[in-house]
């Protein structure tokens, strides 16, 4: 006696539709912390490394992070981009990072926009350094143009 028949399997349901992949970042040396948010960046800052060593970040192209406070900068610290950069912006109602005698800020390919304090802008040196390459500004106007526009503002 043969065994009874089995009846056909249901045809397999459609494949989901592919999902839109995430831009590749740059390969990251160990110790580079990636950050897409103001949350991200402010507890990337707060956690850093020890007073001797170097704090990188990298903030991924086209991001706009817009800060509600001023960001305590302590120690070397390094915030870059890459390609058209990333940009991070305090809207008119605050400085962007206050930076202290034991700190230094290094920026690359990064855009502070709006900036405020009473005493300056975007970055306000209480006896830190900064150093800023590659941040993009108005190709229409003359890098003296801004410096005077921003100090008008003050």
């Amino acid at each position: 006696m043969s065994p009874p028949s089995l009846p056909p399997l249901p045809p397999h349901p459609p494949l989901p539709p592919q999902l839109p992949t995430a831009p590749s970042l740059p390969p990251m040396m160990p110790g580079v912390v990636v950050v897409d948010s103001a949350l991200a960046l402010r507890l990337s800052l707060a956690a850093g490394p020890s007073l001797w060593t170097e704090h990188s970040i990298f903030i991924p192209p086209h991001t706009h992070l817009t800060l509600t406070s001023a960001m305590t900068i302590n120690s070397a610290v390094s915030i870059w981009s890459t390609g058209e950069g990333a940009t991070l912006d305090g809207e008119g109602a605050t400085p962007l990072f206050h930076v202290y005698s034991r700190g230094r800020l290094h920026l690359e390919r990064v855009t502070l926009l709006r900036g405020r304090d009473k005493e300056g802008g975007c970055v306000k040196l209480i006896g830190g350094g900064l150093n800023a390459t590659d941040a993009p500004y108005p190709a229409d106007r003359c890098i003296h143009d801004l410096f005077f526009d921003e100090a008008r503002v003050q």
